[in-house]
Parts: C-alpha cells; sequence; structure tokens
C-alpha cells in the first residue's frame, strides 16, 4: 500500500509542475500579446513547482528504493 501511495504522490507532484508550467506559458503569452511591462509576483509560482517537484522525487524514491526490515539490518544483507 506504501508503494501504491508513493507512486500517486509522484503522479501528484508530475501534475502540479505539468499544470503550473502550462499556466507559466498562458501566461506569459498573454504578457507579449498585451505588451504588458509589470509582471505580477511569480514567488508563488516557484514556491507551487517546487512543491510538485518535492512530491514527484519523494515519491520516486519510496516508491523505488528497497525497504529494510523491521530488525534494522539492509535488505539481502543478513550475516549467515
Amino acid at each position: 500500500m506504501q508503494r501504491l501511495w508513493a507512486w500517486f504522490s509522484a503522479f501528484l507532484g508530475l501534475v502540479i509542475m505539468v499544470i503550473d508550467y502550462v499556466d507559466g506559458a498562458i501566461l506569459g503569452t498573454w504578457f507579449d500579446e498585451h505588451a504588458v511591462f509589470d509582471a505580477p509576483d511569480v514567488i508563488g509560482e516557484f514556491f507551487i513547482a517546487g512543491l510538485g517537484l518535492v512530491l514527484l522525487v519523494g515519491g520516486v524514491l519510496t516508491a523505488v528504493l528497497a525497504r529494510h526490515p523491521a530488525d534494522g539490518t539492509a535488505a539481502g544483507l543478513v550475516d549467515s
């Protein structure tokens, strides 16, 4: 269940980044067409894109990396 949630959060992060990129492209095109020189503050856009990046990277790393057993030993590295 944890891997499923990790892949879901990675997908959600990717969707957030794509929507933020498309929104920025549409906004940039509007500024170019209307010759507006007073651009709005873009800190929020970077914050949202950063949140999407954190979700994407964290989700992929959580889903792909090997888990450690509950006793604290690394998976596959148990002494015989």
